[in-house]
């Protein structure tokens, strides 16, 4: 115990000198108090949005690792520990290098989550009728032992999915959506995407992640997860195995829900 108090009492002395050449470094810039609290509540918001854009990814342990190694060079830096410090600092050069390429996949989504805010973007939601609608439909669609992938756009920009699809531009009723899941019309290979009440697009191609998934998956819901980890869409996966519906957002999966909960999640979610 003595030890571990002589390491804290070393540490927190180190920490203090920092903050010490901190302020005195504000102190020569000249900033006032005005800049300096803003300076402080805008790192604040970004420190914030970083947390919540990592919660729930793989980002997560990689920069909880990473603040133990930054934990660990304080620690070499306070007690001159000349070898560990300069194998982290070379460490650390090269992670900053190579954040664009560990975290490629969590970059792209959290900038577009950035856009997709509603200071830039006008919501289009479905209205009660339409979920109606889309509920009704999912359940006819499983009854009849045929899959679907229905994918309701919220703020973020689908066009590179929508692009590989037919577009419609139909009103959103349960008769059309049921029509072209059918296995023998033309359109029900894919997924179709709604925008607001409006059936806009169908056959479209959603992306395939390369990442392992349980085996009791298919494509389908695959395709629903990966989509919902890169944008804000909510996708109703219809398994024409099961007859099951499930509702995939955010990069994660309500499964086998009852009509009831449908309707419900998606009054919560949109």
């Amino acid at each position: 115990m003595e030890l571990i108090g002589q390491i804290l009492a070393r540490v927190i002395d180190f920490l203090s000198g920092q903050a010490i050449h901190a302020w005195q470094t504000v102190s020569y810039l000249d900033m006032s108090m005005y800049q300096i609290v803003v300076d402080i509540l805008v790192v604040s918001v970004l420190f914030y949005w970083l947390v919540q854009w990592v919660r729930g990814t793989k980002a997560k342990q990689i920069l909880t690792g990473l603040g133990l190694l930054g934990l660990l060079y304080v620690i070499s830096r306070a007690f001159n520990l000349i070898a560990l410090e300069w194998l982290l600092q070379n460490f650390f050069t090269v992670v900053l290098i190579a954040i664009p390429i560990i975290f490629q996949h969590e970059i792209r989504r959290g900038l577009q989550k950035l856009g997709e805010t509603r200071f830039f973007t006008l919501p289009n939601h479905p209205t009660k009728d339409a979920i109606k609608e889309i509920v009704k439909a999912a359940y006819e669609i499983a009854e009849d032992k045929n899959g679907a992938l229905i994918v309701i756009k919220k703020n973020g920009n689908l066009e590179e999915y929508e692009e590989t699809g037919i577009e419609i531009d139909s009103k959103v009723a349960s008769p059309l959506i049921a029509s072209i899941f059918e296995p023998r019309t033309p359109l029900h290979d894919g997924a179709i995407i709604i925008h607001g009440n409006k059936i806009r697009y169908a056959a479209c191609t959603l992306p395939q992640s390369t990442r392992k998934f349980d085996r009791k998956f298919g494509t389908r819901h695959k395709a629903a997860l990966t989509l919902s980890e890169m944008t804000d869409a909510i996708i109703i996966v219809v398994s024409e195995e099961r007859k099951s519906v499930s509702l995939c957002e955010g990069g994660e999966i309500y499964e086998d829900l009852k009509s009831t909960a449908l309707k419900s999640l998606l009054k919560e979610k949109l």
